[in-house]
């Protein structure tokens, strides 16, 4: 009987995680870097450019998305 309510006590567990997961989010907001190697080959030399990358998300009456990506050479 004790590991029946053991057993119970550890499914009611994980089952209150996954309901949380159903609800969507309002808001996401992503903020990433980005690595580029450009090599032509052919004994030009290769430009190397870094860049960042910003997402946000809303969800509140439609969804908009909106992306901006920043790369320069360095």
């Amino acid at each position: 009987m004790k590991r029946w309510g053991l057993l119970l006590g550890i499914v009611l567990i994980f089952s209150i995680g996954a309901s949380a997961q159903e609800e969507n989010p309002k808001v996401e907001v992503f903020r990433g870097y980005s690595y580029v190697r450009a090599n032509a080959g052919f004994g030009i030399p290769g430009i190397n450019m870094n860049g960042r990358i910003r997402t946000n998300g809303s969800d509140l009456w439609a969804t908009l998305v909106a992306t901006m990506l920043e790369i320069s050479a360095a």
